[in-house]
């Protein structure tokens, strides 16, 4: 059923040419198979129904990028173009709760410990990020939150 809808909007002749002509990458949110997630509870059957979706998702999104069974329950990765720029997709939904990687973690960071170890080695001596000069940071939720007095004054240029 959850292939039968992905591949039925996905499909739709003007996105598909468009998603075969240009390249583009997946951020993984909450919303993408059930907004709040996080709320169910394991082996009820909106988990079960999440994991069904979660499964196809990777079967396509994340095949693009590799083997989706060597990247299975990670919905974080990293990428480099030319010898300067790197994206590192963030995962602050998944991992909390359909993923439930790191819930033994008690603090209340949007990014869990593997998630971290892992940003720090890519760009650690070696890393797979360590020769970039741009890195840009790809979440689903934004990274700095700003007062709407402060909203006003970066837009008017003062």
């Amino acid at each position: 059923m959850f292939r039968d809808v992905y591949r039925e909007t996905w499909g739709h002749p003007p996105t598909a040419y468009v998603l075969a002509n240009v390249m583009n990458l997946f951020v993984v949110d909450d919303r993408e198979f059930k907004d709040n997630l996080g709320i169910y509870a394991e082996n009820s059957v909106d988990d079960v129904l999440c994991n069904l979706a979660f499964e196809v998702a990777w079967e396509y999104q994340y095949e693009l990028m590799g083997p989706w069974s060597a990247r299975l329950k990670q919905a974080y990765h990293d990428h480099t173009y030319g010898d300067h720029i790197g994206f590192f997709f963030l995962d602050v939904r998944l991992q909390r709760s359909l993923l439930r990687s790191g819930i033994s973690d008690t603090n209340e960071t949007k990014l869990q410990a593997k998630q971290w170890r892992d940003l720090r080695a890519a760009l650690a001596e070696g890393g797979s990020l360590a020769k970039v000069s741009v890195l840009v940071v790809v979440s689903p939720i934004p990274l700095v939150y700003t007062s709407r007095a402060m909203n006003e004054v970066l837009g008017s240029g003062g």
